[in-house]
């Protein structure tokens, strides 16, 4: 039983770790075709591809293309054709989540305001997410997100605190039968 996907154009772009490119013909996945693709995409980056990585533009099926083809989760798949793969993967897992702690405590809203603008300065444009590294003096991205999420949580509380205090107790919404919205509800119940 083979999965129907979309096999990227000629034209790709590199982005990441994934080859990203238009939306071709459609490809019939064999086992054949994914035993042929998980082997390349391995050889090609020397580590096992993660769950965002199992699609078309990746050059692999979708996760449930490979469950239902192969008749088995692409990781219980690695773990019996890749086991070597397996320990590097547990130990990128764990060095990243180390990386992130450390990085977690060393950046501030502050310093990743003042690291952006120094990307716009030079790119003229906001980072992608693949774009947050070292080597571009930003933080990983789960950082960004973290610290993006604080932002916008601490934005919105002072917003709240601005509001005037309103009486609930005077203030209250009774829909009787014969309002048209509850009408329109009454499928969902």
């Amino acid at each position: 039983m083979g999965g129907l996907a979309y096999r990227p154009a000629e034209s790709v772009i590199q982005d990441g770790d994934c080859v990203m490119g238009k939306s071709g013909f459609p490809i019939i996945w064999t086992r054949e075709k994914i035993e042929k693709a998980f082997s390349a995409f391995v050889q090609k980056n020397r580590r096992l591809p993660v769950a965002r990585e199992m699609k078309p533009q990746c050059g692999l099926p979708s996760r449930k293309t490979f469950h239902a083809t192969m008749g088995m989760p692409f990781q219980e798949y690695a773990a019996q054709h890749y086991p070597e793969l397996l320990s590097l993967r547990n130990d990128r897992h764990t060095s990243l989540i180390q990386k992130y702690r450390h990085e977690i405590r060393e950046w501030s809203l502050e310093r990743l305001v003042k690291a952006e603008k120094a990307f716009f300065q030079e790119h003229g444009r906001m980072p992608e997410s693949y774009e947050y590294t070292d080597s571009n003096g930003l933080p990983m991205y789960s950082v960004f997100c973290k610290l993006a999420i604080e932002a916008y949580e601490n934005t919105l509380a002072a917003q709240f605190q601005k509001l005037p205090e309103q009486d609930t107790e005077d203030e209250t919404v009774d829909f009787d039968d014969s309002d048209d919205l509850s009408m329109r509800m009454d499928f969902h119940i």
